[in-house]
């Protein structure tokens, strides 16, 4: 493993670095702004304690656990590659590629396939990420939204290798401001295969269609200049979705409409109200349920 230090890594008491040896113990860890050099493989637990950039055509192949404390910068031409075994956990660190394109890993967590991606750097503000999920015999389906830079999806476990399988896709696209309210263009794909049956009750099932109805909490909340409004319909409905004051008093009307089975949302951006707390109301013909949102001007 060849690896080039500006400074030096940290060793226990008692053991000094003799030239032309690696001595290595768990865990390792990374000082001094690093740059790889040649194509580096982590076989052990490590922890990044500084800055690492990957870059001219360098692939750096990380086969155990790897704690980022510090970033990764991957450039052009740079490649970081998770083998079977290996994991990232962001703690203090994140990833930045130059190219979203490229910014999407898939590793395990735990028997459950885990997302990690890098920091969307191409709008003003990052709201929050969503991920999106098909099987291999399905469509795209939006499962999920999170401020955070990795996501385990509980709803599979990775194929055990006997019984039935299914392949199952992922990508992430960026919601936020850059100059108005946008959605980027989604990261690459990536796949893994898993066992066909779903773990619990999630409120998805794997063709997409949600098993319930259901209204999540808006986002975000407190919210402006705007908020998101999620729901799931496990089948075709009528639906309404009302906007209250505290008193009860009707708004607007954000939604009206027959709607497919599936995983919806809208955007709401007030006009011409004061700050303050807000009731939603989702209405069908089998499912009412309401939740408070604070708007704050």
């Amino acid at each position: 493993m060849n690896i080039c230090y500006e400074d030096s890594i940290s060793l226990p008491a008692g053991l000094t670095a003799g030239q032309g040896r690696l001595i290595i113990f768990e865990p390792l860890a990374f000082s001094g702004g690093n740059s790889t050099e040649g194509n580096d493989t982590i076989r052990f637990p490590i922890a990044l304690a500084d800055t690492l950039t990957i870059s001219d055509s360098t692939k750096f192949v990380i086969q155990n656990d790897y704690t980022l404390n510090a970033d990764i910068f991957i450039e052009d031409g740079g490649e970081l590659e998770i083998a079977s075994g290996g994991n990232i956990n962001l703690d203090g660190g994140n990833l930045y590629y130059s190219d979203w394109s490229e910014s999407l890993l898939l590793m395990e967590s735990g028997n459950h396939p885990k997302l990690v991606w890098g920091v969307y750097t191409w709008m003003d503000s990052v709201h929050y990420y969503k991920i999106y999920r098909k099987s291999h015999t399905g469509s795209w389906n939006y499962i999920e939204q999170t401020t955070l830079n990795y996501y385990v999806d509980e709803t599979y476990t990775i194929y055990s290798g006997s019984g039935d399988s299914i392949m199952i896709q992922y990508r992430v696209t960026a919601f936020g401001e850059d100059g108005r309210l946008i959605e980027s263009d989604y990261s690459n794909t990536e796949s893994i295969w898993a066992n066909t049956g779903e773990v619990g009750k999630i409120s998805h099932t794997k063709e997409g269609i949600p098993e319930d109805y259901e209204l999540y909490a808006n986002y975000p909340n407190p919210f402006n200049p705007s908020t998101r409004i999620s729901f799931d319909l496990p089948e075709d409905t009528n639906i309404k979705l009302e906007l209250f004051d505290i008193l009860g008093n009707r708004i607007t009307i954000l939604t009206d409409k027959k709607m497919k089975a599936g995983n919806h949302s809208v955007e709401f951006e007030p006009e011409g109200l004061a700050s303050g707390v807000y009731i939603c109301r989702i209405t069908t013909e089998k499912f009412v349920k309401s939740i408070k949102m604070s708007y704050l001007k």
